[in-house]
């Protein structure tokens, strides 16, 4: 468990972690994800987490556009 909470503790503080803003018509919040590449964190806007997973096949694909996922840069980009 604690290897568990130590990879989601990385990948939310990582400066080069990844953001995207995670929404579809119909969910009653937002949530933002937080990747490694390999890893994804997801926190709703109320800031609890949802969940986390390793990604089984292409990170990018996963958290494609058309899946609902916007890209708004790494960690250190949107904390500026």
């Amino acid at each position: 468990m604690k290897d568990y909470e130590n990879v989601i503790m990385e990948i939310v503080s990582g400066k080069e972690s990844e953001v995207f803003l995670y929404y579809l018509k119909g969910f009653k919040k937002d949530y933002f994800v937080f990747g490694d590449g390999k890893w994804v964190v997801i926190i709703g806007e109320d800031a609890i987490m949802e969940t986390s997973f390793p990604i089984d096949g292409d990170y990018f694909e996963y958290l494609s556009n058309k899946k609902g996922y916007e890209y708004l840069g790494k960690i250190k980009e949107v904390l500026r």
